[in-house]
């Protein structure tokens, strides 16, 4: 099971890009039973996408996010935490379980 954490920190050169075609030549070996975890912010990724496909998009009209939908077969996203929450497990674990 790969995670890959943080795909949208490597945007230089289209790395994350490289990095997506591995996981798509990997994942595509027929019965082969490999599950994959991506934890990134999409809206990089698809920009980092278009910028190292700009050409080949512009001659299909296709987008990032549509390249993206390929890989990515169930996508999720977490929403952000409330402030409080925050606020508290924060002062859990700075203060220690028993306070």
């Amino acid at each position: 099971v790969p995670i890959v954490d943080d795909l949208d920190r490597c945007i230089t050169d289209g790395r994350n890009v490289k990095v997506l075609e591995a996981m798509q030549l990997i994942l595509s070996v027929p019965g082969a039973p490999i599950i994959s975890f991506l934890a990134v912010d999409s809206r990089i990724v698809v920009a980092s996408i278009e910028d190292y496909y700009e050409k080949v998009f512009e001659k299909t009209n296709i987008s990032g996010f549509e390249y993206l939908d390929k890989v990515v077969q169930i996508p999720f996203a977490l929403p952000e935490p409330p402030p409080e929450k925050v606020e508290r497990l924060l002062s859990k674990n700075l203060e220690g379980e028993n306070a």
